[in-house]
């Protein structure tokens, strides 16, 4: 009796493994190829429902395993399971307001922020002093029956200079997995049918083990299955706000010509008061360096001036022929200079001859 026993608990055992075999294949086949059959939006989704029914004849331990599948072609475009993802890049003049809106919105419609962090990305000069710029990261999950709805605020709500949408089709791969559990659930029934039938404790011990192991594998895919549900039913979507200057605000509109000359004109002025701003404050920062600096130039110039003037005295004398009496040499003076002289010169010859 304990060998048939046995006997018994193996066949059931092996023939639903053979059935868990087939079932995880799909699904993990499924699960490979996900991506790539989201990627095709003309696919053909198939939805299959499966039906299992086991007939066991509990006497001397003949066990039959009988599944049958049934297609339901009527679903195959209805009930599609889409994980819906959105990326924008926004910017805002009035960035407090604007992620307090968001947030408060987000609340409104059901959904919820997953996360969101905030950062200074710079600053500009304004009324005398620096004021920083800031930049918000959210990642919101909204309902997917609102999204565009909220879509449609954001855009009105701040000025949207990128945006992508990525749906991703998962109707097969969340098909195999529900298709995996119900195989699980079955075996679980009959397993727990078998308990009730075991007579010794040995084939209690192996039945409750497998029935462990189901029940694990079954709780794994219910967790996987909440997840993939949220997904789906909450579309996510990447939002960054970045604050801007009113000069800086990306303009999707076309102004006129007017427009065009006053905002030139208005950036101009900002751009030369900064300017000025700025240079007073270089010069007084550099006061020491600057005040040596023009002591130099002082000294330089002095000397330049004195080293012109003399040159322009000296050739002032030049044109108007004024010199110095000493500079000038009477004739008379010079003949006789000369003749004195000459008479020295006798002088000296007759009294070398005496």
């Amino acid at each position: 009796m304990k060998k048939k026993s046995l006997s018994f608990i193996g066949a059931v055992a092996l023939s639903f493994s053979l059935l868990l075999s087939g079932c995880g294949s799909s699904s993990d086949s499924s699960s490979y190829n996900a991506k790539s059959a989201g990627g095709d939006a003309n696919y053909a989704t198939e939805n299959a429902n499966y039906e299992v029914a086991m007939s066991e004849d509990y006497a001397e331990g003949d066990v039959e395993t009988e599944t049958d599948v049934e297609v339901d072609e009527s679903s195959q475009t209805t009930d599609r399971k889409l994980i819906t993802t959105v990326n924008i890049n926004s910017e805002t003049l009035s960035f407090d307001e604007t992620i307090s809106w968001i947030e408060a919105r987000t609340l409104e419609l059901g959904g919820y922020v997953e996360s969101s962090s905030i950062s200074v990305s710079g600053s500009y000069y304004y009324s005398d002093r620096y004021v920083d710029l800031h930049t918000a990261d959210y990642v919101i999950r909204i309902p997917e029956q609102k999204l565009e709805g909220f879509l449609t605020d954001v855009d009105s709500k701040t000025n949207i200079t990128y945006k992508s949408k990525n749906v991703e089709d998962v109707t097969l791969t969340y098909t195999d997995i529900v298709a995996h559990q119900e195989a699980l659930e079955t075996e679980k029934e009959a397993l727990e049918r078998l308990m009730e039938k075991a007579e010794n404790m040995e084939d209690i011990i192996t039945i409750q083990t497998e029935l462990t192991d189901v029940q694990y594998q079954i709780d794994s895919i219910k967790s996987q299955l909440r997840v993939y549900d949220n997904k789906i039913d909450y579309s996510t979507i990447n939002i960054s706000i970045k604050e801007v200057e009113p000069d800086n605000l990306t303009i999707t509109e076309k102004k006129t010509v007017f427009q065009r000359i006053g905002d030139g004109f208005m950036s101009s002025l900002k751009g030369t008061g900064n300017f000025l701003v700025e240079l007073f404050i270089i010069i007084v920062v550099n006061i020491p360096q600057l005040i040596l600096l023009a002591a130099i130039i002082v000294v330089i110039v002095l000397i330049a001036k004195k080293s012109m003037k003399s040159s322009e005295e000296n050739k002032s004398k030049k044109r108007s022929g004024v010199f110095s009496r000493k500079d000038i040499i009477d004739p008379i003076d010079a003949v006789n200079s000369q003749e004195g002289d000459n008479y020295q010169n006798d002088s000296d010859g007759q009294k070398d001859k005496k």
